[in-house]
Parts: C-alpha cells; sequence; structure tokens
C-alpha cells in the first residue's frame, strides 16, 4: 500500500521539465487522494457528505499543484507563500494537510450546523491513534486556540510520535505534550457543555 514516503520529491513535483513533473505528479496524485480521503472521511463523515470529501481532496490536491509549480491562483490563501520553502516530503504532506483542513473548513462553514448528539470523551479513557475521535467533535476541536487543533490533528488523525510532530512543528518534546494536555483537558470541557448546555 502506498503511503507518504513513496511520494516524489519536492523538486520532482515542481520541476520545470515537463515530462518530470508530469511523471511525478502521477505518481503522486494517487497517494494524496489516499491520504486526503483518510482525513476527510473522519472530518466529513457520512454517505451523504462523500461528494464533499471528494471535492475537498481534490481541490486541495489542485491547489498544492498549482502552489509548487508557481501558477498564480486568486484568493490564495495564506499557506501559499510556504510552498517555495517545501524541501523534504515531510514538510510536503504536512503542507497537503494544511491545504486540505482548509477546504474541509470552508465546507463546515458552508454548512455552520455543529450536531447535537455529542458524546463527551469517557473519563476512564483518552483517545488514542487507533481510536479516531468521531466527525462531531471536529467543530470543537477547530475552536481551541493554535497550535492545539493542528497537533490534536497530527496525532489522532495523522498518527504522528511526538518526535515526528516536534520536528514538524519546530517544538520541544514537552512543549508539544503540554499543548497536548491542555487542548484535551480544554475539548473536553467543550464536550461537556455541549452535552449539558444548561450548566455552561
Amino acid at each position: 500500500m502506498q503511503d507518504a514516503s513513496e511520494l516524489p520529491s519536492p523538486d520532482e513535483l515542481r520541476s520545470r521539465e515537463s515530462a518530470t513533473s508530469e511523471k511525478a505528479w502521477r505518481q503522486a496524485y494517487p497517494i494524496f487522494w489516499k491520504l486526503g480521503m483518510k482525513v476527510a472521511s473522519l472530518k466529513l463523515a457520512g454517505e451523504a457528505r462523500q461528494q464533499d470529501r471528494e471535492d475537498c481532496v481534490q481541490l486541495a490536491i489542485v491547489q498544492l499543484r498549482n502552489g509548487l509549480l508557481g501558477v498564480r491562483m486568486d484568493g490564495s490563501d495564506s499557506e501559499a507563500k510556504s510552498f517555495d520553502s517545501v524541501t523534504t516530503i515531510e514538510h510536503l504532506r504536512n503542507l497537503y494537510y494544511r491545504v486540505l483542513r482548509a477546504r474541509i473548513t470552508d465546507v463546515h462553514r458552508k454548512t455552520a450546523a455543529i450536531p447535537e448528539n455529542l458524546e463527551p470523551e469517557s473519563e476512564e479513557t483518552a483517545p488514542s491513534p487507533n481510536e479516531p475521535m468521531a466527525d462531531e467533535i471536529w467543530p470543537l476541536v477547530a475552536k481551541l486556540k493554535p497550535p492545539k487543533p493542528e497537533l490534536i490533528e497530527a496525532k489522532f488523525i495523522l498518527g504522528l510520535t511526538t518526535d515526528e510532530m516536534a520536528r514538524s512543528f519546530a517544538m520541544s518534546r514537552n512543549t508539544v505534550l503540554s499543548h497536548l494536555r491542555r487542548g484535551l483537558i480544554t475539548l473536553k470541557k467543550l464536550l461537556e457543555e455541549a452535552e449539558n448546555p444548561s450548566h455552561a
């Protein structure tokens, strides 16, 4: 099975030689699609959101390609300035997820609806990378102060280790763990308030 480690290098993807670039993108597209649909399926769950998931992933890949190739995009996001600085596959993957998250956030903003049947996290157990959090939680995760949403996604969706997150976010391991702990505590409070609005 293909994963991010099999992606072509950023230099190949942004090559000015069309044959090199086209070959690299033919290899990269199915990998980006698979990785993107995994994230989108968690954050836009349900059969009714299938088209939304596909649209978000497709648009994210197009924007990533355009950004790497230097194609001018009207209304481009702030992350566009990061395209030229991408030098490793790890940076490429993280930038792709940032673009995809922005497109998924756009969908949530358009629907502007937070489900009412939220279930708070059990006090006895905490979520693990092998137990993805329910789609309903993500609108609440987005309310946390940065970089907590990004770190929570990196851990529970992408399954990154603490060391990998420390490298990706240019933080110490202790800082990563502190942000995660405080973020999950705040998230639990938000879940409890959503479950019992009269006590908020």
